[in-house]
Order: structure tokens, then C-alpha cells, then sequence
């Protein structure tokens, strides 16, 4: 349901009719109203670790690019790009190294770029930043650094090991890669298994999971959400997401069956009860 989608994104309600940035962009058009407003001073205030940037600046970069997934309604982007934006200028790298793509916030074109430059990079989460050397991806890092943006770009680009936030988001995106989402045989509960550990919250996947519906991939979203309530047995969430997704199937008895899961974990919610009792009247 849309109120779930609501709950799931905390900032997908922010200015979902404001002006904003779609597709390939500058940053020039950044730094101009409306959006200047908070890049232009989150740019100006951030000051990069002088000894990381003399290091940073030792680096070749002459093969080395950076692709940057963004949303001007995103808050983490508010504050994660003008920052990386500041690291990269003064580390060396020019505007022509630096690639940056808005991505919409709408229900059925979430995180989507009206050329879909999306497609194949997995991009469950914004702002990610990608650092490739000849085209191909070093690593990247994805919403928020795990030290600070210039420690992690020096680490990435010194073929260093690093581990970008959200590592079940890689995992889940190779079994889509290798088509084991829409495998009939696949077992949700031993891919479940294999993310114990790395999953640190049942959002990361019901995100990507409604990611996957807003591209019409919808057995690849219930595969994501099955896997998800096998994660996380206990939240009535998820269980509303994968009867949402079964639903969008036209699967509306097995719709009905999760949602009854998810009241009988929230039995308080009355908007679970009339999706049940409208459903149950429409078979």
C-alpha cells in the first residue's frame, strides 16, 4: 500500500511537488536556485582532511572517473553530494571526470532516470557514488561514508578493501544478475540464510523490493520481500509489503494470507483490516 511506501521512506513525502532535477545533470544547475539553496552552503561549510587530500591528489587520476546517482529530494543527497562534490574538486579531479544522474521519487519511477542509466549499476539507495578506472567500477560508496568521504575515496582508489554500506544490496543484486530471483525452485529461506548478518535492518530490502515493483519486476519483488520475511518473521511490515506485491500480481488470495499475517502481528491497524475485508469482498 502507498501508506506503507510512506512509512518505509521516511523523506519520500519531501517535495514530492517541488522542483526537481531529473537525468543527467551539472553541477552548475546545482549550484542555481532552487537547489543552491542547500548545495551551495553545505559545499562552501565542508572541509575535506587536508592530509587525506594531499594524498588523494598523488593519486593518477588521468583513467579515473566517478558516476554519481543522486535525488535532489533525498536528503542524505543534500548532504552526502556537495560534500563529495568539495572532496573531489579539491583532491584534483576535473568536471569532465564527474558523471551525475537525478533520480525521480515518484512511486512508479522510484530511484529512476528518465534514460535509465540505473539499469544494471544497482542502485537501491542515493546518493551512490561509483569510482571507475577505465570504465569499470573500483567500488563505490553508497548513502553515507563509512569513514569520511575523502578516507573512503583514498581507500577505494589505493585498491584498498572497503565495504560500502548496505553490502545485502551487492549480494541480492548478483542472484538478480544470475536470475535466481526468478527461479521457481529457489528456496527464500536458505537466500534468507546467506544474508543473516548482513542485512541490518528490514528496510534495506523492502526498499529494494518496492525499487523492483516500480519497475513492473514484480517476481523479482516478491522474491526480494519473501526473503525479507523470512529475515525479519516478526514485523508486520514486511509481511505488508509482500501482500502488496502479491497483489500487484493479481494474486489476491495469497494477498489476502500475508495480510492476515501482518494484522495479526499489528492487530491494531485498521487499515490493514479494511484491505482484508475489501479484498475478501472482491473475490
Amino acid at each position: 500500500m502507498k501508506t506503507i511506501i510512506l512509512l518505509l521512506f521516511p523523506f519520500f513525502v519531501f517535495s514530492q511537488t517541488a522542483p526537481k532535477l531529473l537525468g543527467q545533470t551539472t553541477i552548475s544547475k546545482l549550484s542555481e536556485a532552487p537547489f543552491g539553496e542547500w548545495f551551495n552552503a553545505a559545499h562552501e561549510k565542508y572541509v575535506p582532511n587536508a592530509a587525506t587530500i594531499e594524498q588523494l591528489k598523488q593519486i593518477p587520476k588521468k583513467k579515473v572517473s566517478v558516476q554519481i546517482f543522486m535525488g535532489t529530494w533525498c536528503r542524505d543527497t543534500q548532504r552526502e553530494l556537495p560534500r563529495f562534490i568539495k572532496t573531489l574538486e579539491t583532491a584534483g579531479f576535473k568536471s569532465t571526470q564527474i558523471e551525475i544522474i537525478a533520480v525521480d521519487n515518484a512511486p512508479e519511477t522510484y530511484k529512476q532516470s528518465p534514460e535509465h542509466q540505473e539499469i544494471g549499476k544497482g542502485i537501491y539507495r542515493v546518493a551512490t557514488f561509483i569510482i571507475l578506472k577505465d570504465g569499470k567500477e573500483l567500488n563505490r560508496i553508497v548513502e553515507f561514508p563509512v569513514v569520511s568521504l575523502e578516507k573512503d575515496l583514498l581507500q577505494i582508489l589505493k585498491n584498498k578493501a572497503y565495504s560500502p554500506n548496505y553490502a545485502a544490496f551487492s549480494q541480492v543484486d548478483q542472484w538478480f544478475k544470475e536470475g535466481i530471483l526468478t527461479d521457481p525452485n529457489v528456496s527464500f529461506r536458505g537466500l534468507a540464510n546467506v544474508l543473516k548478518g548482513i542485512s541490518k535492518a528490514e528496510g534495506e530490502l523492502n526498499a529494494m523490493g518496492y525499487i523492483f515493483l516500480g519497475r513492473n519486476q514484480i517476481k523479482e519483488a516478491i522474491s526480494i520481500l519473501s526473503i525479507n520475511v523470512y529475515l525479519y518473521p516478526e514485523s508486520s511490515n514486511c509481511y505488508d509489503s509482500l501482500a502488496e506485491a502479491y497483489l500487484k500480481n493479481n494474486q489476491k488470495e495469497t494477498a489476502i494470507h500475508y495480510y492476515e499475517v501482518a494484522l495479526k502481528l499489528n492487530p491494531k491497524s485498521e487499515t490493514l483490516a479494511k484491505t482484508i475485508a475489501d479484498l475478501k469482498a472482491s473475490l
